[in-house]
């Protein structure tokens, strides 16, 4: 049935606009009359949390902003990024190395969205901390509800349960698989899929002179050939808003957690942000810890609001005591009700933990990071790591001498009827960076180098302090990775090794 012909079977009978009030209620919807709707009464509506959905709109940051925004842009969006976009430190050796001959799509933090698509909980973010909508185009409401809940609450319950007992632990990895994995196919583009044909003779030549025709390859030499074609017909049957929704309420956590708790409570000579994926960050820190570092006169709201964000290390009935405790500098005892509560906690959506904690960070392009110390944490997007001699040096050479790393990958390929073996040698560890400007390497030294008598901390930019060859010195304590956020550090010199400003006018 077309929905034009249930809205008529709708104003026919009223048995059945009684059954959907009585089974299925709605919230009052601010569109339930006919008059006119305003750009200014629609951003009212998402504000006060009345408009629930998605709206394709024009945002930007305004300029009295962007300094404050500078860390983290917040408007996250796809585009297509050219030689013409990007600084000229990295513009310099795209044309060196004949790199960038066409726009590359890549995900971006931005100060501008246009004709963007964004969730209400993201764009009611946004509107909270300043941003202006010049342009609304189109609105997409929804009934909001919790219709995942039960799945998310199953998830979270067998991961606690491989935390109380062991054995339980494969239980707790499969529902961790579950859980990561669900709404990932909701997304996928149908465009792509192919129909697959075998045939011999004149049908080969009728597949391939179709305009569905895509590729044709010879299976044997009995004049057999497989033709795949585009499909005549899709059929867009993906909740795709399921996943489109997910990552929008990622985005909104991540930058809850950066401006909404850190950047409150930390100084920006104390922090540095490293790297970020969907939900985790890494930072460098001044300090042995993020409480370290939290500003003196927030320190009892910091602890007031630790639960909001951390694993509770409190039960709510000494709360109180832990808040009192903490902020004075005294050990907290918890008791067996609290450990009970950080336990529960722990897989809780939403919260952060700490993931891992060493010395410093080496941080190239996007997924391509080694984190070192008494254990490393490695990610080299594009090469297998059992097969290739991953070390940290290989990754600082990329930085000292400007040249990519190179990594070998061995497999197995499949291509068509057959199936091949090969050997691969790629270019892994990328120096390329397009998706914020990069001014220079940074390098990290001990503070005294610049002869200032201070604490350690951060500098944030090259405006803070040039040195031969735009180096730039500073001491660093800490470098923190938080899973949905962690921690990188000890009391050593962590090297970061990239100057970032954000790519915010493309």
């Amino acid at each position: 049935m077309y929905e034009c012909e249930w809205e008529e079977m709708k104003e026919g009978n009223d048995e059945i606009v009684n059954f959907i009030k009585v089974h299925l209620p709605q919230s009052p919807s601010p569109f339930s009359d006919s008059s006119p709707q305003t750009k200014m009464s629609i951003l009212r509506d998402i504000y006060d949390g009345y408009l629930y959905g998605l709206v394709r709109c024009d945002i930007k940051v305004p300029e009295s902003l962007r300094s404050h925004f500078s860390e983290m842009p917040p408007i996250f969006k796809n585009i297509d990024v050219s030689s013409e976009n990007i600084d000229p430190f990295m513009r310099d050796f795209a044309d060196e190395h004949k790199l960038l001959g066409r726009p590359r799509r890549t995900l971006i933090g931005s100060f501008i969205g246009k004709n963007i698509f964004l969730a209400t909980p993201l764009l009611r973010w946004y509107l909270e901390h300043g941003l202006v909508v010049d342009e609304i185009y189109e609105v997409v409401e929804y009934t909001p509800a919790r219709c995942f809940q039960g799945f998310a609450d199953i998830v979270s319950e067998n991961r606690r349960r491989g935390d109380l007992d062991p054995t339980k632990a494969i239980l707790a990895e499969t529902f961790k698989l579950l859980g990561n994995s669900a709404y990932g196919k909701s997304l996928e583009n149908l465009e792509n899929r192919r129909d697959v044909a075998y045939s011999m003779g004149r049908d080969v030549g009728k597949l391939v002179n179709s305009r569905l025709f895509r590729t044709c390859t010879p299976l044997d030499h009995h004049d057999l050939f497989e033709v795949e074609s585009a499909k005549s017909k899709v059929r867009w049957n993906l909740p795709l808003q399921m996943g489109f929704f997910v990552y929008q309420y990622a985005k909104l956590r991540m930058l809850q957690f950066h401006y909404d708790f850190v950047d409150k409570f930390v100084s920006r000579d104390d922090y540095q942000l490293c790297e970020m994926d969907t939900d985790s960050l890494y930072m460098a820190l001044s300090d042995n810890s993020l409480e370290e570092v939290v500003k003196p006169h927030l320190l009892q709201r910091f602890y007031r609001e630790y639960p909001q964000w951390f694993p509770a290390r409190s039960c709510d009935a000494h709360h109180e005591e832990f808040v009192s405790a903490c902020s004075l500098g005294e050990a907290w005892n918890p008791r067996p009700c609290c450990k009970e509560r950080g336990t529960f906690d722990k897989r809780t959506p939403g919260l952060f933990k700490i993931e891992f904690v060493e010395d410093g960070m080496v941080a190239l392009c996007s997924k391509t990071y080694f984190a070192f110390g008494e254990k490393n944490k490695i990610s080299c997007k594009g090469l297998i790591k059992n097969l290739n001699d991953i070390e940290k040096q290989k990754y600082l050479n990329v930085l000292k001498y400007r040249r990519n790393g190179r990594g070998l990958n061995k497999g197995f390929r499949s291509c068509g009827n057959a199936v091949f073996t090969y050997e691969q040698e790629r270019a892994s560890l990328s120096f390329l960076y397009i998706k914020r400007r990069v001014d220079k390497v940074i390098s990290y030294a001990p503070i005294h180098s610049l002869g200032k008598e201070r604490a350690p901390q951060l500098l944030r930019s090259f405006n803070d302090v040039r040195l031969k060859d735009a180096i730039l010195v500073s001491h660093v304590d800490k470098v923190i990775s938080y899973s949905s956020i962690s921690t990188i550090g000890k009391k050593v010199t962590p090297k970061l090794l990239r100057s970032s400003p954000n790519l915010g006018e493309c």
